[in-house]
């Protein structure tokens, strides 16, 4: 397959791996200053610095070298560039071009983003991003520990709210969550370590049973049917985190019992999301199946509550949002994605590196049928990256040679720079129009209050 990339000597695995490093350090460390009103912001701000490092290094290897590698099949490179192009169409016939326009160029940063994440993909890399990865989100859920701890000696019983740490939503944590567990199927395989996975596999499900997390607990349920049938070099470990499930859930009903606080053991009702699903599609017509209403102005409302930021279905927010072409181009991304990772893996089937990813990143897709994977800037940030890593692994890498035309490459220079500088603007100007004294509206989009500016 073809692919495209940066011939330098600089190891731009290295630098992009301790960008990534870095990330996820401060996003999901609790420890570490909070660096706006809230983690979501913090959160945010850390991701948009992030894009804006591998931005600039990106621009520097442009201007001075003329080969390149993407590592992505030219099917999935012209999907990305006709879900980009619908969604700037859609953009353009939007009651709020600003916002989206911040929306969609951010969306870009993504892609780019998951274009320059094909470059980890020598084991090393790849090893050395999941554990630090790993290690900064044990060091989360060993806070949730405490807590827990901390409320079953007070009494207060297993209330997620006080169990849980760095970030104002429950289901944002569990977002992390998903994509977290495959990867320790890795590091179950080494004895070294494999009891530390247990106890962190043991603990993620425990926080997931706490927080009804219905959706998350689905999508590993899938997943772990799905490596059994598929991938017998992970089939045992699989299983094992069956077992684990298990162990996990008559624990909580166990410490639950512990407690007079009335916490419900299995949550019955949908949380509002068929109601919404429902109050979405009904107000579809035909213009929706060409071009959506503009990237990231959904909103919507249910029995006269606050206005949620997004569907909490992915495939419904692209239609209502980006339009009918941008989410045949997406599927058509994601399609190819599952298509070339089955022929990969159908021939390396002792790649268990690459399988993880997979899962990873295919857990992430599952789950964000039933929550805003793709819209939180840390599952959406590891929604990309997983992806990219991925697309790095299962495409063989070659040359390819751009312009060398000096004009040519200053003025698309200027045009990328004009568009980052609109971005870094645009975000600004949004987050300044903050008000926290409002409240925060159900289902963030952006910032976490929301506020949209129009022209």
């Amino acid at each position: 397959m073809p692919a495209i990339y940066f011939k330098s000597n600089i190891n731009i695995k290295t630098i992009i791996t301790l960008f990534f490093g870095s990330y996820f350090c401060f996003v999901l460390i609790p420890l570490l200053p909070v660096l706006s009103y809230d983690y979501h912001n913090h959160q945010r701000i850390f991701q948009i610095i992030l894009i804006t490092c591998i931005f600039i290094v990106s621009l520097c290897l442009f201007l001075s070298k003329s080969k390149f590698k993407l590592n992505i099949s030219k099917n999935a490179f012209l999907a990305i560039s006709y879900f980009l192009i619908f969604g700037l169409f859609s953009t353009i016939f939007s009651d709020e071009k600003l916002f989206s326009l911040m929306y969609i160029i951010h969306f870009i940063l993504l892609f780019h983003l998951l274009i320059i994440s094909t470059n980890i993909k020598t084991k090393q890399a790849i090893l050395c991003f999941i554990y630090i990865l790993v290690a900064a989100h044990i060091s989360l859920i060993l806070i949730c520990f405490l807590n827990i701890i901390f409320s079953l000696n007070d009494g207060s019983g297993l209330n997620r709210y006080n169990i849980y740490v760095g970030f104002i939503n429950v289901r944002f944590f569990n977002q992390v969550q998903i994509f977290i567990l495959p990867l320790l199927l890795l590091l179950l395989k080494n004895k070294h370590i494999n009891k530390l996975i247990v106890f962190s596999i043991a603990l993620n499900l425990l926080l997931m049973f706490i927080g009804h997390a219905r959706g998350a607990l689905l999508s590993w349920g899938v997943l772990l049917c799905f490596i059994i049938l598929s991938n017998s070099s992970l089939k045992k470990q699989a299983i094992t985190s069956i077992y684990i499930s298990v162990f996990s859930y008559l624990l909580f009903l166990y410490l639950n019992s512990l407690t007079s606080s009335g916490i419900t053991v299995l949550k019955t009702t949908s949380g509002g999301r068929y109601e919404l699903w429902f109050n979405t599609l009904s107000t579809l017509n035909w213009s929706h199946f060409i071009i959506g209403n503009g990237p990231g102005i959904f909103e919507g409302t249910i029995n006269n509550s606050r206005p949620f930021g997004h569907p909490h279905n992915s495939l419904i927010e692209v239609l209502i949002e980006w339009g009918g072409l941008a989410l045949l181009a997406i599927a058509c991304l994601i399609l190819n994605t599952l298509k070339h990772t089955y022929e990969y893996l159908k021939t390396h089937k002792k790649d268990t590196l690459t399988s993880v990813i997979f899962y990873s990143w295919l857990a992430g897709i599952i789950y964000s049928l039933f929550s805003g994977v793709h819209v939180m800037p840390v599952s959406q940030t590891l929604l990309f990256v997983t992806w990219g890593i991925l697309l790095g692994r299962i495409n063989n890498g070659c040359s390819f040679k751009f312009t060398k035309n000096k004009n040519i490459k200053m003025m698309l220079c200027i045009l990328a720079i004009t568009l980052f500088t609109m971005y870094l603007f645009l975000c600004f100007k949004s987050y300044y129009i903050i008000d926290p004294d409002k409240g925060y509206i159900s289902g963030s989009k952006f910032w976490s209050v929301s506020k949209r500016f129009e022209l």
